[in-house]
């Protein structure tokens, strides 16, 4: 078997195991460590690594950014485990991220992407995902003078502002993380239309 194919297999189980292991408690800190391991994974999964010569410099230095500005994000939270995520850099680097995987895809050689469409996918959800519903979920669950997430979906009710704001955000930025992928401007449409459906159903109570 293909290594590549083995890093895809690794890479799914990571994002689901962070997905479940990370919305089961207060595991913020744990959560960047995996967000590392994406990191590292991610140029693995994405870009025809047989063409490596052909692959130009700046993907190189995305990937090698990518994994220091995560790794950074951890250390903050070690480093200043009670400061809140608002005092740390991590709002610029996720926005800075996201456009910067953004660029690479639209303008990388369509053959330099690992299994076609199957890299060119994996490569935004482990980017572009990952920074957008990080930055979303902080923001819908007005997060940003906490110094936890505040998710976990066995002690706290779904409908609390931690739990509501991972379930509302997730969707709708991985749909736009697919549009980014796929060019399919109706991925656009069900990212809107799952965020209002979604923002509907799980609107949190008020903060006291």
């Amino acid at each position: 078997m293909n290594p590549q194919d083995i890093a895809i297999a690794v890479l799914t189980v990571l994002v689901v195991g962070t997905l479940v292991w990370g919305t089961s408690g207060p595991r913020h800190r744990g959560v960047h460590n995996l967000l590392l391991a994406v990191a590292v994974l991610c140029p693995l999964v994405s870009f025809d690594l047989t063409q490596s010569s052909a692959i130009p410099p700046e993907v190189w230095v995305f990937s090698g950014a990518y994994f220091l500005g995560q790794a950074s994000n951890a250390a903050f939270h070690y480093i200043w485990p009670k400061a809140v995520h608002a005092r740390s850099g991590e709002a610029i680097m996720q926005v800075t991220f996201a456009i910067w995987a953004m660029g690479i895809r639209v303008g990388l050689e369509p053959s330099l992407w690992y299994r076609g469409t199957v890299g060119t996918v994996l490569f935004c959800v482990s980017t572009i995902w990952v920074t957008l519903v990080v930055l979303c979920s902080i923001y819908q669950g007005e997060l940003t003078s906490h110094a936890r997430d505040d998710f976990d979906f066995f002690k706290l009710p779904l409908r609390s502002r931690g739990n509501a704001a991972i379930l509302t955000c997730s969707p709708p930025t991985l749909l736009l993380a697919l549009y980014v992928a796929l060019q399919n401007p109706w991925l656009i449409a069900g990212a809107l239309g799952s965020w209002v459906t979604l923002r509907a159903v799980l609107r949190p109570a008020e903060a006291k």
